[in-house]
């Protein structure tokens, strides 16, 4: 099925489009997270901040341990960011691979076109 030069430049701009989406997606998920990475150092330091000022009290242990939950949870979210932030830039790749692709059959076939073929 052969398709017009109008339906070629149409999926490469939807093609473009989507990969300026996954572009901003995966700047997004970067800054998300270092977001949380900062978040994570930030709830790090408290939670050996409190360890040297309070010491070891049973109360202060109990404590001490809902903030280290705290910072296990911040880690774990930087982790999913960074996970979300790869799979991103593969899906980028994934698309530019596709745009040259498409570019490349909008060459082949305005190359018929004006070879009257």
């Amino acid at each position: 099925m052969e398709s017009s030069p109008v339906s070629l430049e149409l999926e490469l701009r939807e093609l473009m489009k989507q990969r300026r989406l996954a572009s901003l997606e995966k700047r997004d998920l970067r800054i998300k997270a270092d977001d949380e990475r900062r978040e994570w150092k930030r709830a790090h330091a408290v939670c050996h901040a409190f360890y040297r000022s309070k010491g070891y009290a049973v109360e202060d242990a109990k404590q001490a341990a809902t903030a280290d939950k705290g910072v296990m949870a911040a880690q774990q979210r930087a982790e999913h960011a960074e996970a979300l932030a790869g799979y991103a830039a593969d899906q980028l790749q994934d698309l530019r691979q596709e745009v040259i692709a498409v570019q490349s059959l909008i060459s082949l076939w305005k190359t018929l076109v004006e070879n009257g073929g």
